[in-house]
């Protein structure tokens, strides 16, 4: 697989996880965009762990937690489709095969 090909991949994933967890636009308008409140327990380590990808990546906190949530739905869509996600390094060589716990 090529670096384009790979490249494209990834950009279709994230835009994926990013549409199923309702992050469409940069900066929807309150009036077009309905929203839900959820209130999460995590362990310390966690927090911490998301906070610090926050910060590292510029995003907000509850940016992070919409894109993991949508990247959870979009994983649970592949293996119910049968297929199996994977991260691959720039010549397409697994590297780790993702498997959420049941």
């Amino acid at each position: 697989m090529s670096q384009v090909e790979m490249t494209t991949q990834r950009r279709l994933a994230i835009a994926d996880a990013n549409k199923a967890a309702g992050a469409e636009s940069a900066s929807p308008s309150p009036a077009v965009k309905k929203t839900k409140r959820l209130n999460v327990n995590l362990p310390e380590p966690l927090f911490k762990e998301l906070t610090s990808v926050s910060k590292s990546s510029g995003r907000s906190l509850t940016e992070i937690v919409r894109l993991a949530l949508g990247l959870v739905v979009k994983a649970t869509e592949v293996e119910q489709a049968g297929h199996k996600l994977a991260v691959l390094d720039s010549d397409g060589k697994l590297l780790k095969e993702l498997v959420l716990p049941k």
